[in-house]
């Protein structure tokens, strides 16, 4: 169930021009889909944790001495 963010009232699925969208009808206006725009946001934020963790190893790879052998 998607509620109206401002007053709480149940938010009504409508169509136009070939898209949705929420609308409040106490308020009368579009509203966006919060648990929509939650998702996305913690799908980024998961994301980034992995980005960050690779990058992490990657620099640690990186600073790894090189102890390959030489023909010096």
């Amino acid at each position: 169930m998607n509620n109206c963010p401002c007053c709480g009232n149940l938010l009504l699925k409508h169509w136009k021009q070939r898209k949705t969208y929420w609308y409040c009808a106490t308020c009368r206006q579009e509203m966006p889909n919060l648990d929509l725009v939650s998702l996305v946001s913690t799908c980024q934020q998961e994301s980034l944790k992995i980005l960050n963790k690779l990058s992490n190893s990657t620099q640690k790879l990186s600073s790894v001495p090189d102890y390959s052998l030489s023909n010096d």
